[in-house]
């Protein structure tokens, strides 16, 4: 059912926020789970809260090379030498025990004998036979790490939803895990329509143009846990549209598609999705991306981008993105924002919450900055290449003055 209160004949347009609100809140993570390798849980979202069931470290060892010491009983340092009795290696299972006055050679990870006070660096000793000379400050337990000291056993370590990254599952590794469960990949119908629309390779007639989107779309979402089933190029026919979008409803969870979504007479999606299905919105108070279509066709989610390439792509970053992590049970939603001065003047109209593309980079100062990539139409797909962050220019802004304080999202964290 169309949301009453934006239909076609509304002039209301909806704010960023408030679209992104609206998506988010009709999102629901999937139930369905899968239990992986650790070595293939790159990008996943976790399934479950993990806790340690071990310590990290396990034992107490050292924080370096060098030399463990059991203080004189008198507590003297330097004025009296200690009698090195022996050596403990990083994997030795025997431990040594220390008396006072004793010492042991000690390298970095190994378990520290038993009646260690301390560890010296070996640049700080020096040895004359068996006999070692520790300098006089050097304080109890100083260099040694203790058991539980990074990790705990039962402390839990990572939450459900979080993404798995190279630490987070270095982490994983660290307290024994070889295999997790998370959050089965999510399925994905993609495709572009427009009879201008021809493939990358085919010959261009008078008034085509080749498709940009899909495979900006695709590159997008090989990073992201999903599968995806390109469906092409659908013309501007509407049976073929009404089709497509029922069968790709049948075995998708979202099915994105760029163009069509607009009021022109040949933008048959909207038309489709609300025949199919429900519609919640198809206007945004933003500059790239004002049309933009969400709703349902069945238990399919449905996302349609403008056509233009860099509105397609900026749409994808604010909407698409977060609604594929919230479905896949990820709890990190949010884009990542910067507060960077500007180099140059930016210019906007208002009404309109705007994302030009801009490149940061290090001032003389070693200060970030940013700067406008220069032209800013939705058809200049070669300024977003160039680009490596956005930059947020409120609604009810005119633009900026060089010097003046941005928001800015940078591209690499996308």
């Amino acid at each position: 059912m169309t949301d009453p209160c934006l239909t076609p004949q509304d002039n209301q347009l909806l704010s960023v926020a408030q679209a992104k609100e609206k998506i988010l809140d009709a999102i629901e993570a999937l139930t369905e789970f899968e239990t992986i390798p650790l070595a293939h849980c790159m990008g996943r979202f976790l399934a479950e809260d993990i806790c340690s069931t071990i310590n990290v470290p396990s034992w107490d060892n050292s924080a370096m090379d060098g030399y463990a010491i059991c203080f004189h009983a008198d507590g003297s340092l330097a004025d009296k030498p200690y009698q090195v009795i022996g050596k403990v290696m990083a994997g030795d299972s025997s431990v040594l025990a220390l008396t006072p006055g004793q010492a042991a050679r000690i390298m970095t990870g190994a378990p520290v004998p038993k009646g260690t006070s301390s560890v010296v660096m070996q640049e700080h000793a020096t040895l004359l036979g068996e006999n070692l000379q520790v300098p006089t400050r050097i304080g109890l337990g100083d260099n040694i790490r203790r058991a539980g000291e990074d990790i705990e056993i039962g402390k839990t370590i990572l939450r459900k939803g979080d993404l798995l990254t190279p630490p987070r599952i270095g982490l994983l590794a660290s307290v024994g895990f070889s295999q997790v469960t998370v959050s089965r990949k999510i399925n994905i119908s993609l495709f572009s329509t427009g009879n201008e629309i021809k493939e990358p390779g085919e010959k261009l007639s008078e008034g085509q143009i080749y498709d940009t989107n899909r495979y900006v779309l695709k590159s997008f979402l090989s990073s992201l846990p999903v599968n995806i089933q390109d469906l092409g190029i659908l013309k501007d026919d509407q049976a073929e549209i009404h089709a497509a979008l029922q069968q790709a409803s049948k075995n998708s969870d979202l099915i994105i598609t760029s163009g069509g979504v607009s009021v022109g007479d040949a933008d048959f999606v909207k038309q489709t999705l609300e025949s199919l299905g429900s519609l919640s919105f198809w206007k945004i108070a933003m500059k790239p991306g004002k049309p933009l279509a969400f709703g349902h066709i069945g238990e399919a989610l449905f996302l349609g981008l403008p056509g233009n390439p860099v509105s397609t792509t900026v749409t994808f970053l604010l909407f698409a993105k977060p609604s594929i992590t919230k479905l896949s049970g990820g709890t990190e939603h949010q884009n990542l924002r910067l507060k960077l001065r500007t180099t140059s003047e930016l210019r906007k109209s208002v009404g309109r919450q705007e994302f030009q593309r801009g490149i940061m980079e290090e001032g003389a100062n070693g200060e970030w900055l940013v700067r406008t990539t220069g032209r800013q139409g939705s058809h200049v797909l070669s300024s977003m290449a160039v680009a490596n962050c956005l930059i947020d220019l409120p609604a009810d802004s005119e633009g900026t003055e060089i010097n003046e304080w941005v928001d800015v999202i940078p591209l690499n964290q996308c």
